[in-house]
């Protein structure tokens, strides 16, 4: 909760003095005293400033920070985080990813600083550095805007105090030409002004962390007592409350997974509030979201329905935006600088022949859908999960025969393979009938066949090499198939790779620690002369016939569920008619 400025501004006093002191080589009266007060009022008044925030929850209006923020952990610090010094007192660099609340807690802290009324902080985001402007100009026109009293040229003295702290936000904001220019000013004031704290946010592997003058601290992500903190602060229903609360502990690991930032667990919240329904797998709980972030509303209020800078309609920018993630995925990027993504939208619009300015589409994707937020100079996914799902929406509503197409792909190009396993959940979910018939049945069918496989027996004994190696502890399986492999030799279904474990769990032994399969088309002429021995040869026939039973359970349950899914396949197809 924010403080009168008053009483901030008395909390502020004693460093005040210190500075002026320090400034002035003495204590300052008369006219000058007065200078002092409305100094404090006016840096009080900037510092409460400082903690009124625009969320994508509250939409247009800032409110302050106190009302969402929960306490953000640090890697390695144990304590609870109520000033900077509890990190460290040298020089910092917090580091987060996107949506994890770098900003928010770099805010806080600059106000906590204020409170404790030991140090004069100044809060300053990078971004707003003028072109070839330096670091130095920027903080004294900031310093004497918020303390009229000190004028630009007295920053040195101020840095020498030990009375100043800067907070820089958005160390990845900076442009790229000014960015040697920048690191060079910094390690300067490490030089000059020793007494000087800085804390400076960025985002992971940006220039800032290899200067070895910092502590890069990493920003934990998110936990359920943290879930928890954020929901109580979010929804004043005790009813709704409690059900969010419950639907997070009792979800399924491809939700939890996605809830560890504090915006991730946000539009967790407004898709419960919009569907009265918790997600139940990330499929549902991205199936809403263009549309909910678009209205931004309650099922208990009227929807408020958001102007698109580009005029266009909903569907018309998600089947743009459905169409960039599927670009993107395709070259395998998450990152993109402003002209990159310009032109993807470009390219995008074109092939849909829709004539509206690609800037504008941008904006709508990263201003008000929020989707692909700006972080830094750059615009990234909110979410891997984000662009996955609608690169899989994308195909969705294309022709069959691409699908079809793509399916086939899957399962022979690695590199697709790859990059597109985490589409193919979300495919599994809503395109099930293809994606059975086209990629799973395929692969069944093919090791059915290759492997003998029935329901008493198959040939994966005979046809298992081993290859143990006491230098690195390592044991080698290699399962020869019958025939050449048409399909994916890196794509095999769950029970093939149970037949590896129960292989591996029967001969393995406190000498080896690691195992490693792999199937493979091989001559076993040559396996047998690059070290592997047929496994059939080293164990006794009673130890064989065991084994042969667990794995003639797991090909049992190959087959059950091949049979399973032509069943499947053929009730779908005869519905048709």
């Amino acid at each position: 909760m924010i403080i009168e400025v008053s009483v901030l501004a008395t909390l502020l006093q004693d460093p005040m003095n210190r500075l002026t002191t320090w400034t002035f080589g003495r204590v300052l009266t008369g006219v000058r005293n007065q200078q002092i007060d409305h100094s404090l009022s006016k840096l009080s008044e900037r510092l409460t400033e400082v903690v009124k925030v625009k969320t994508i929850y509250k939409g247009d209006s800032s409110i302050d920070l106190h009302e969402f923020y929960v306490p953000t952990r640090v890697r390695n610090v144990s304590r609870r985080i109520n000033s900077i010094t509890d990190i460290d007192i040298e020089n910092i660099v917090l580091e987060g990813t996107v949506g994890q609340g770098k900003s928010i807690f770099m805010r806080y802290l600059t106000y906590k600083e204020a409170k404790k009324g030991d140090r004069i902080p100044i809060f300053f985001e990078l971004r707003k550095l003028e072109e070839s402007q330096s670091l130095e100009e920027a903080i004294s026109a900031t310093i004497s805007e918020w303390i009229p009293l000190f004028s630009k040229d007295k920053f040195s003295k101020l840095a020498e105090s030990g009375d100043l702290v800067l907070f820089l936000d958005g160390f990845d904001e900076v442009r790229s030409d000014d960015l040697q220019a920048l690191l060079n000013e910094i390690e300067s004031w490490h030089k000059r002004y020793p007494k000087m704290q800085l804390v400076i946010s960025s985002r992971p592997q940006s220039d800032i962390q290899k200067m070895s003058i910092f502590s890069v601290r990493e920003l934990a992500p998110y936990t359920y007592p943290e879930q928890e903190a954020l929901i109580d602060k979010l929804v004043t229903e005790i009813d709704t409350r409690s059900s969010l609360k419950n639907s997070i502990k009792e979800s399924a690991s491809e939700i939890k997974e996605l809830l560890t930032t504090p915006l991730m667990v946000t539009l967790y919240v407004m898709i419960y509030r919009a569907l009265s329904d918790p997600p139940k797998t990330q499929s549902e709980f991205y199936e809403n979201i263009f549309s909910i972030l678009s209205t931004r509303h309650d099922k208990t209020k009227p929807g408020y329905k958001r102007e698109f800078n580009s005029q266009l309609g909903e569907t018309a920018l998600q089947e743009i935006f459905e169409e960039v993630c599927f670009i993107s995925v395709k070259q395998n990027k998450l990152v993109f600088s402003y002209p990159e993504l310009k032109g993807i939208i470009q390219s995008c619009l074109e092939r849909q022949n829709i004539e509206v300015d690609a800037s504008d589409v941008l904006l709508d994707f990263s201003k008000v859908v929020c989707l692909l937020p700006k972080d830094g100079l750059n615009y990234t996914f909110m979410h891997r999960s984000i662009q996955e799902y609608f690169y899989a929406s994308f195909l969705l509503n294309r022709p069959e025969s691409l699908r079809r197409k793509f399916y086939k792909k899957y399962l022979i190009d690695y590199s697709l393979f790859q990059k597109t396993q985490g589409i193919i959940r979300f495919l599994k979910d809503t395109d099930k009938y293809n994606y059975i018939k086209y990629c799973e049945l395929p692969i069944l069918e093919e090791f059915i066949k290759n492997f003998d496989i029935s329901e008493y027996s198959s040939c994966f004994i005979k046809n298992m090499f081993i290859k143990s190696s006491n230098e690195n502890n390592r044991i080698e399986l290699n399962l020869v198939s019958g025939e050449e492999l048409l399909l994916s030799n890196f794509y095999y279904p769950k029970q093939i790779d149970n037949i590896f474990c129960i292989v591996r769990d029967f001969i393995s032994t406190g000498n080896f620690e690691h195992t490693s399969w792999s199937l493979c088309d091989n001559d076993r002429e040559d396996l047998i002369n690059s070290g592997f021995i047929q496994l059939k040869d080293i164990i006794s026939e009673e130890d064989l016939n065991t084994l042969e039973c667990l794995i003639n359970e797991e090909s049992r349950k190959l087959i059950r569920l091949y049979e399973d899914f032509k069943i499947y396949i053929l009730t779908q197809e005869e519905g048709e008619f």
